[in-house]
C-alpha cells in the first residue's frame, strides 16, 4: 500500500495566495480563507492525483505567531487530517527553521516507511537538497505549484518527479479579500441560505445524505469502510464535497463527525 503525505509551507502558501486574490505579496491579514474548503479542495487535489494511496496527514508549515497563538493557527489545528508545525523566530522577528524542518520530516518519515510519496507545496530552493536526499532513499515528491509553475524555483521542479498546479479558480473557492469578506451580505438562520452562525441547518439529515452518496457516487473498487477506523482519503472528500454541496454551505466540524458517522452506519453487517 502506497501512502502520500501532503507538506505545506505556509509563508509559500500565503505569498501566492496574497499575489492571486490582491495582485502583490504582502500581508496575509488582508486575505480571508474559508478553511474548511481550504482542507476539502487540497484532498480533492490528493484524490485526484493519488487515488491508489492513502493519506497520512497534511504538514502545516510556519513560523510562530508574536504572540502565543493565532486564529490561523487554531484554525488549522481544527482541521481534521492537519497537523501544525512551527519553526522558529529570530532577533529581527523573522521566521526560520520552516525549511529544515520540512526536510527533516520528509526524510525521518521516509526512513520509517511511514510514506512513499510526498507532495510538497513550496517554492523554495532549499528545499532541493532534501529532497534529493529523500529520493535517494526511495520517496518519490510531487510538486503542487500556486498559480503556476513560475512561482517555484527552476532547482526545485528539475529534482521532483512530477509537478502539478494547483490552478486560481480553486484558489478562489476558499480564499478573499478581507474587504469582501466584509461586504458579503450576512443571511439570516432560517431563510434557505448558508447558516452564519455555523449550526446545522433545520433541514440537514446526514443518514439521508449520506444514503444518496453511497448510491449515487462511484467509488472505485476494493475501498474498504469501517465503523471504527478514519474513511479512505477518496472517500471523504467526495463525501464532505457532496454533504456540502445538499445543505449549501461549509460543514461544521461536529457536523463532518456527524455525516461521516451516518455514512459508516450504512456498512454496518445485518
Amino acid at each position: 500500500m502506497r501512502t502520500v503525505a501532503v507538506f505545506m509551507d505556509a509563508g509559500y502558501f500565503w505569498a501566492q495566495v496574497h499575489k492571486i486574490v490582491i495582485g502583490d505579496r504582502t500581508n496575509r491579514n488582508n486575505i480571508f480563507i474559508d478553511y474548511p474548503i481550504l482542507r476539502t479542495t487540497l484532498l480533492e487535489i490528493v484524490n485526484e492525483n493519488f487515488s491508489t494511496s492513502e493519506l497520512l496527514r497534511v504538514y502545516w508549515y510556519d513560523g510562530p505567531s508574536i504572540s502565543d497563538s493565532s486564529a490561523e493557527h487554531r484554525n488549522i489545528q481544527e482541521l481534521d487530517d492537519f497537523k501544525l508545525r512551527l519553526g522558529t523566530r529570530n532577533s529581527m522577528g523573522q521566521q526560520k527553521g520552516v525549511d529544515g524542518l520540512i526536510i527533516a520530516d520528509i526524510i525521518s518519515l521516509t526512513q520509517t516507511k511511514a510514506i512513499t510519496d510526498a507532495l510538497l507545496i513550496s517554492g523554495d530552493a532549499d528545499i532541493t537538497p532534501g529532497v534529493v536526499a529523500a529520493q535517494s532513499l526511495g520517496l518519490r515528491v510531487h510538486q503542487l505549484s500556486i498559480g503556476g509553475l513560475t512561482s517555484t524555483s527552476p532547482f526545485l521542479l528539475a529534482e521532483v518527479d512530477r509537478g502539478y498546479v494547483w490552478d486560481e479558480k480553486k484558489i478562489l473557492s476558499f480564499a478573499k479579500s478581507q474587504a469582501r469578506a466584509a461586504e458579503s451580505p450576512k443571511p439570516k438562520v432560517g431563510d434557505g441560505k448558508p447558516n452564519p452562525l455555523g449550526k446545522p441547518a433545520a433541514t440537514a439529515n446526514f443518514q439521508q445524505i449520506a444514503a444518496e452518496f453511497k448510491n449515487g457516487v462511484e467509488i472505485s473498487t476494493g475501498i474498504v469502510v469501517q465503523e471504527k477506523s478514519p474513511l479512505p482519503p477518496e472517500v471523504d472528500g467526495k463525501l464532505l464535497g457532496f454533504g456540502r454541496k445538499k445543505i449549501g454551505r461549509s460543514l461544521e466540524e461536529h457536523e463532518k463527525r456527524g455525516l461521516r458517522a451516518a455514512f459508516k452506519a450504512l456498512f454496518k453487517p445485518k
